[in-house]
């Protein structure tokens, strides 16, 4: 929707945004896939092409961190900064979005723990679960080079919490797999002792699925509460059938009411 909308001669000051949250999409995607020239490419042409760092739209608020990092991973660190500066335009008050991001940005420049942890809190706070858990991960991978095992397992464990209760497997994964750069190892987290069938046999993910679904979901509202794909969802819902014997979403939703009503044993 956002690029029909960009594609179109709005002629406003409308059109250029949607223009620059595109051209953010397609650098985090650069970054995702390891074309870190490209995404710092389209990052620098963003912040030089483009006045909207240059004006208080907050709308730019929640892609200023991953900017960063992209700056940052390319070694431009004065661009970096330059997006922060921008960002503190948008800041208001403490406890606003725009003051978290400031915390979550300066923690990355500086690998300033504290200041990474804290915007993790504040984010969770604010009900951003996503970017509390991208804060933490960033923490403790930052932890885990300076050889801080435990601290970074501890930092670790609060994103897969957010993660896990946002069904975000893959971000899991991808953050184990950082840490693991370290040569830190997370451990049994319960998954090979897991029974395979039963309610203690679902996952986190898949266990926050099965309860949106009681609560009268659809998976496609289950997905956009979750901030994943449909197809993701579709597959924690198959898995928790299939582990719950459940023949349809309704039984497993009736199954879920009366799982809780027996405290959950």
């Amino acid at each position: 929707m956002h690029i029909e909308l960009a594609e179109k001669d709005l002629g406003g000051p409308l059109s250029h945004l949607y223009d620059s949250l595109i051209n953010c999409a397609r650098a985090i995607i650069a970054e995702a896939v390891g074309d870190i020239d490209k995404a710092l490419g389209l990052v620098r042409n963003l912040v030089e092409g483009s006045d909207v760092w240059d004006r208080d739209d907050p709308a730019m608020t929640p892609v200023a961190a991953p900017l960063v990092r992209i700056a940052l991973a390319g070694g431009d660190r004065e661009l970096a900064q330059v997006l922060l500066d921008q960002l503190r335009n948008f800041q208001t008050d403490e406890s606003a979005e725009p003051y978290s991001a400031v915390l979550y940005c300066q923690g990355l420049i500086d690998g300033d723990v504290d200041l990474l942890l804290g915007a993790a809190k504040n984010f969770a706070d604010a009900g951003l679960p996503m970017a509390a858990a991208n804060a933490a991960e960033d923490a403790a991978v930052a932890l885990a080079a300076s050889g801080k095992t435990a601290e970074a397992k501890a930092a670790d464990q609060i994103a897969i919490d957010h993660y896990a209760n946002l069904a975000a497997d893959r971000e899991i994964n991808r953050s184990g797999a950082a840490l693991r750069s370290y040569g830190v190892r997370r451990g049994a987290t319960g998954s090979r002792d897991r029974p395979k069938h039963g309610w203690g046999s679902l996952t986190a993910a898949e266990l926050r699925v099965a309860e949106l679904v009681a609560h009268g979901l659809t998976n496609r509202e289950v997905a956009e509460r979750l901030v994943v794909s449909v197809r993701t969802v579709d597959s924690h819902v198959a898995r928790a059938r299939t582990k719950l014997g459940c023949a349809s979403r309704v039984e497993l939703a009736v199954k879920f009411g009366e799982w809780v009503k027996e405290g959950r044993e």
